[in-house]
């Protein structure tokens, strides 16, 4: 089996960008236009290729799910370096079913893409921060460790968001600005020629060029 942590997580995006809205009470997966936080993420997870699990998982079965197909818990309510595509569970298991637990992904070491009441749909924001203003709840977190598909550069959305020195760009796609403050994008001289806001996206062709966000 192989998985692309960048499919789940444009599944994400997607779901973002379609208005999906919370409710624990409809498909959970966002095919009737809601979804509730696990479900986005299974549904998102089985988008980027990891297998089903016969049902919509919650809070609370997704734990032995991810473990049976290649994930390794890499925090339990203990400090972890973050990174791009990690799972996070809140709430005890045994005690996180319904609205006891709350799941998401890291679009990177701070910020996580999720489906959450607060924002009735899916938004992003600081992990951090979110997690003391829901109290600070028991964690998990889990990371992929299996074999990843390789970015096939012609559909493969790219967070510019990383980009820090000028370089040469050769691949190309749709990239998404997934920084919370955006990102600028620099000409060959470091002025700034235009800024990005977060959630946007534009084409990166295939040719080569420099520049930096």
């Amino acid at each position: 089996m192989s998985f692309s942590i960048d499919a789940a997580i444009n599944y994400m995006y997607k779901l973002r960008s379609q208005g999906v809205t919370y409710s624990m009470d409809g498909s959970r997966i966002g095919t009737d236009g809601t979804a509730d936080c696990s479900g986005a993420v299974y549904a998102a997870l089985r988008a980027g290729g990891m297998p089903s699990a016969g049902w919509v998982l919650n809070t609370e079965s997704m734990h032995n799910w991810l473990l049976a197909n290649g994930w390794q818990r890499v925090a339990d309510n203990s400090d972890w370096n973050a990174q791009r595509g990690d799972v996070f569970i809140w709430g005890k298991i045994g005690d996180s079913a319904g609205a006891g637990g709350h799941t998401g992904i890291f679009v990177d070491h701070d910020n996580i893409i999720h489906c959450n009441y607060a924002h009735n749909g899916v938004s992003i924001n600081n992990h951090d921060a979110y997690w003391a203003a829901d109290g600070c709840p028991y964690f998990y977190a889990y990371r992929y460790a299996g074999a990843q598909e390789a970015d096939q550069g012609d559909d493969t959305d790219m967070d510019l968001s990383k980009l820090t020195s000028l370089a040469p760009v050769t691949a190309y796609g749709v990239a998404w600005i997934t920084n919370p403050n955006g990102a600028a994008l620099w000409d060959n001289t470091g002025k700034v020629i235009k800024r990005l806001p977060y959630g946007t996206s534009w084409v990166v062709r295939s040719r080569r060029q420099q520049g930096s966000a």
